[in-house]
């Protein structure tokens, strides 16, 4: 698949320029992801903002991947 609308890729990087906010404004960017292999354990996303003449802003949200078993089929003939 493709980059989201906008995007930019280095390794495992996206980067997107979003282009002059004024004060208190905001915008939102939303990426799909699908997991290309079976994962366990945490997962996290990391966003960091930058701006002109100021320090990098940062949040990160993670979420913990739990793999269950499917119940037993009973076997009869």
């Amino acid at each position: 698949g493709g980059l989201p609308a906008g995007a930019t890729r280095t390794g495992r990087v996206l980067t997107w320029n979003v282009g002059t906010l004024a004060a208190g404004q905001s915008t939102t960017i939303e990426v799909p992801m699908t997991l290309l292999r079976i994962v366990r354990g945490k997962v996290c996303n990391t966003a960091t903002a930058f701006a002109d003449g100021t320090d990098a802003v940062g949040s990160r949200a993670c979420t913990t991947v739990r793999v269950g078993r499917r119940p037993a089929t009973p076997v009869t003939g």
